[in-house]
């Protein structure tokens, strides 16, 4: 139960879920952990993308429409994006196989422009010190490494 409160904890820190929801990490026990979107307004969870034995907390991207999180398995770690009602879910095709701290790129600024998400996340092969920053692009399905 506490690693439950402490994973809503962070889900909550600067998140910018859409109002009545709270995407969060939750223990299924022995399948491992898996991420969830709760409903405030009659405490359903909608459980997106697969258990996993290790799972960031999700992050909105801005507009509420996808999720975001790290999660591992197999001595790699990947991120893995997918809308809160649990389509189109995609795991990013990395380049690396330690890839952490996903972030989405900011709403234009400019009212009635269209958004085109992207996720920046850092990279390494082994060292943490030897990292790089990576952004996928969701609209045209490609890494760029800056």
């Amino acid at each position: 139960m506490l690693s439950q409160t402490i994973m809503l904890i962070l889900a909550l820190i600067g998140s910018s879920e859409p109002e009545g929801h709270i995407a969060c990490v939750f223990d299924r026990g022995a399948d491992g952990r898996q991420a969830g979107v709760v409903s405030l307004a009659d405490q359903q969870v909608a459980y997106v993308g697969a258990p996993s034995s290790a799972i960031s907390p999700p992050v909105w991207s801005p507009d509420g429409a996808w999720l975001a999180f790290e999660c591992g398995s197999n001595g790699q770690s990947r991120i893995y994006a997918v809308r809160p009602d649990n389509t189109d879910g995609r795991m990013l095709p990395a380049q690396n196989p330690w890839n952490q701290d996903p972030a989405w790129s900011p709403l234009p600024e400019e009212k009635g422009r269209e958004y085109h998400p992207r996720i920046a996340y850092t990279a390494h092969e082994g060292e943490p010190q030897a990292s790089t920053i990576h952004v996928w692009d969701m609209d045209a399905s490609q890494e760029t490494v800056w």
